[in-house]
């Protein structure tokens, strides 16, 4: 939250990974990391119909066509290097290791490792592990597919 040597915030508005703080006077404040700085002014009004547009921007839906050609894309790979190249150029390093670590901890759970060692091994949160093991026992059915197909390989 902005300091009040730098401005004294009425009402702060919360969109995707920034804070932006509204100042009586009519300014809005950027906060990123401890360093504010004035971006525009607005009435109070035109602010939120502003956030409104860009929560709703940020929103788009994604055809059902265009997930399931993803799918098909995915299956048609023929090996692990395929594969590799694939995720490196349509995923960043970080979505990689975060879906590598989801799949870690669904192997695990069918294994019956204990929540504590799983978040131990993994770096995950509790929240996320117990996400996990909730699509694992009662999920679309998808985990215990691929876990099924893992074992015997």
């Amino acid at each position: 939250m902005v300091t009040k040597s730098v401005c004294s915030p009425i009402t702060t508005l919360s969109v995707p990974s920034r804070i932006f703080s509204y100042d009586p006077d009519g300014s809005l404040w950027l906060s990123p990391s401890h360093l504010s700085r004035r971006i525009f002014s607005l009435d109070k009004e035109a602010a939120r119909r502003y956030f409104t547009q860009l929560k709703y921007r940020n929103m788009r839906k994604v055809a059902k066509q265009d997930i399931e050609s993803l799918y098909k894309a995915i299956l048609d790979l023929r090996n692990l290097g395929e594969a590799d190249r694939f995720f490196r150029d349509l995923l960043t390093a970080t979505e990689t290791e975060g879906l590598a670590e989801r799949w870690k901890a669904a192997r695990l759970l069918a294994e019956g490792v204990p929540y504590t060692q799983i978040i131990e091994q993994t770096g995950l949160s509790s929240t996320t592990v117990a996400r996990v093991a909730r699509w694992v026992k009662a999920g679309a059915g998808g985990y215990q597919t691929a876990l099924k197909r893992a074992v015997r390989r």
